[in-house]
């Protein structure tokens, strides 16, 4: 019996420690919660203006396509073509320039032929290796 109160006794003990310990952390997980509020209501503020500036990117993007759609309408359908599959292919740089007898989007010298064709400028012409639109000023 001796045993047992000895053990509920220390098990009591115990208990008051953690509750000691627990008023002792709870001005801590106060201010941790309220530093937790503020936290969110920066991340919520930083959310909202985010989805604003997407729907604004978006507006300007249907902006952009329909003032692209409306350049490229008096544009033949072939050479737009050729241009779009380059846009697809290459990135931006589906144009580059002819300098000296080097295409400036695969740095390989082109044949002269070509170099003739590109100064001519009476047709599209591409660089034999990488298929990148020529020009030269």
């Amino acid at each position: 019996m001796k045993r047992y109160e000895n053990e509920v006794s220390g098990l009591e003990d115990k208990q008051l420690e953690f509750m000691e310990q627990i008023d002792a952390l709870k001005p801590e997980l106060a201010s941790e919660q309220a530093s937790l509020a503020e936290t969110k209501k920066i991340v919520a503020a930083e959310l909202a203006e985010l989805i604003d500036r997407a729907k604004h990117i978006e507006i300007r993007l249907s902006e952009l396509r329909a003032e692209r759609l409306a350049l490229a309408a008096p544009i033949e359908e072939e050479p737009l073509a050729m241009y779009e599959r380059l846009i697809k292919s290459k990135g931006d740089a589906a144009i580059v320039e002819l300098h000296g007898d080097n295409c400036t989007g695969c740095h390989m010298k082109v044949v002269l032929a070509t170099i003739q064709k590109v100064k001519a400028s009476e047709e599209i012409t591409q660089c034999e290796q990488c298929g990148r639109i020529l020009f030269t000023e």
